[in-house]
Formats: structure tokens, C-alpha cells, sequence
């Protein structure tokens, strides 16, 4: 009985499996770690946006626009954003749009010759009846694109993009 379970076992021996599997779970775990990277990088800018926003809105020394922009600027150098060109502060009546650009290490990207991927966090801050900041996400460039719209229609002096 025992000679029969041995018998009918079939075993593979031959390394044409082991060439055909290796690199697609290669690829598959080049991937994944791809994936999880960039789920990474866009959950840190954004939590580093709305931190900084936030920061920004309950500084009630910060009376200018140019205040609260190099406050903006100085407050990523210290999150160890080295490179805070891409911000981007827009100052409406009453509120404020902070947009900030980052670019990241991609494999694949990098495999291909391609520049690198960007991660980018936009959100709208003001503040509530009760004078308390209030932050909001801007889903997609479609909100950024109505707000210039908007600002170019009402050509009010006060808006400052930088």
C-alpha cells in the first residue's frame, strides 16, 4: 500500500518552471512595491499639507500675504521638503488654497528613463463662524482650474497667486 502513494506522486525536477515563475514574481513584487511607495508618498504629502495649512491659519501673527507664504515655505523645509518651489499659495477673500507638488523615487520610472512621479495634496483652509480653522480637500484639478476661473471673472485686487 504504502509502494502505491509513493508511485502515483509526480515530481518535478526540471528548472523550466523555476524560469518561467521567477521573473513574473518578480514583476509582481517590483509592483507591489511600486504601488506601495506612491500610496506612501501621496498619504505623507497630503497629512504635511493640511499640518502646514493648518499651522498657517492658526498664526494670528501672520497679517500679510508674504507672511504666510515664507511661513508655508519654511515650515516644509522643516518637514524636510527640500525642494519648496512647488508650493503654491492662493489667497481669496476669505480663504486660502495651498497646493504643494513632490516628486518621488519611482523603480519603474526610473527603468524606463522617465522623470520622476509627482505627488500633489491641494486644500482649501478658511476659517469658521467661531474664527477656528477649517481645512478641506480639493479632490482634483478641476476645483483648481473653477478657482482660477473664478478669480480671473471677479477681477478682485486682492487675490495673489504666487
Amino acid at each position: 500500500m504504502a509502494k502505491d502513494l509513493y508511485k502515483s506522486r509526480q515530481m518535478y525536477q526540471s528548472p523550466l518552471m523555476l524560469i518561467i515563475i521567477l521573473p513574473i514574481i518578480g514583476t509582481l513584487l517590483l509592483l507591489g512595491i511600486e504601488f506601495g511607495f506612491k500610496i506612501y508618498n501621496v498619504n505623507q504629502i497630503e497629512s504635511d499639507t493640511k499640518e502646514v495649512l493648518t499651522k498657517m491659519l492658526e498664526r494670528e501673527s501672520l497679517t500679510t500675504y508674504e507672511k504666510k507664504r515664507d511661513f508655508c515655505y519654511s515650515e516644509f523645509k522643516e518637514l524636510g521638503y527640500k525642494n519648496t518651489k512647488h508650493m503654491v499659495l492662493i489667497e481669496v477673500d476669505d480663504y486660502y488654497v495651498l497646493v504643494m507638488y513632490h516628486n518621488y523615487f519611482s523603480i519603474i520610472n526610473t527603468l524606463l528613463f522617465q522623470p520622476a512621479k509627482t505627488a500633489v495634496a491641494r486644500y482649501k483652509g478658511y476659517y469658521n463662524e467661531y474664527n477656528e480653522p477649517v481645512i478641506e480637500k480639493l479632490d482634483s484639478d478641476e476645483a483648481e482650474d473653477k478657482l482660477l476661473e473664478e478669480m480671473d471673472q471677479e477681477d478682485n485686487t486682492q487675490i495673489k497667486i504666487n
